[in-house]
């Protein structure tokens, strides 16, 4: 999901604009920035609807996905694809939720609209991390989610989607959060 890009300069409802120097850290590699360069800092309101509404809606579902309540998570990440239909990471999100439920079908028909969109195959590891999720392999999905998050520690928001993943294979035996004998 591309970061949300502020409102116009004028519909901030605070906004605060100076001059800085500053150190950044891509990738391992840290840059400086010797020369002060004008930065203005805003407060924009987001929009109840589009890519705002998709990202909120992404970030309320990995929570519930992170705290093992996997229908939640599939609500909000339904929602997100809804809001923005072209957010592939929301429909991502919303096909490993259906593989938490073993939902394969489901998960299946969401991976096809996000190499559909994009024009290309998923690569190997988060299609696995799907597939492999669907037919109950909570180990391997686990693995794979975390070189996934490894790789890119941005893609789960920071969450521990491989202990989710886990929980979702003790919860389909019944002894996962959410399940009647655990309360």
């Amino acid at each position: 999901q591309a970061p949300l890009l502020a409102g116009r300069p004028d519909s901030a409802w605070k906004a605060l604009s100076f001059r800085h120097a500053f150190y950044t850290v891509f990738f391992g590699r840290v840059t400086e920035i010797e020369e002060p360069v004008p930065v203005t800092i805003g407060f924009f309101r987001l929009e109840n609807s589009g890519r705002d509404k998709a990202f909120m809606e992404t970030m309320a579902g990995a929570c519930a996905f992170d705290s093992g309540n996997y229908r939640e998570a599939e609500m909000k990440f339904s929602q997100a694809a809804a809001a923005d239909p072209g957010c592939l990471n929301c429909k991502y999100f919303l096909a490993i939720a259906y593989a938490a439920q073993k939902k394969r079908t489901e998960a299946g028909a969401e991976l096809l609209k996000i190499e559909k969109l994009h024009g290309s195959k998923l690569p190997g590891k988060h299609r696995a991390l799907v597939e492999e999720l669907a037919r109950g392999e909570t180990g391997s999905a686990a693995r794979l989610a975390r070189e996934i998050s490894s790789e890119n520690p941005e893609l789960f928001f920071r969450k521990d989607f491989p202990r989710s993943i886990l929980e979702a294979g003790r919860l389909v035996r019944g002894r996962g959060p959410g399940s009647p004998d655990s309360r």
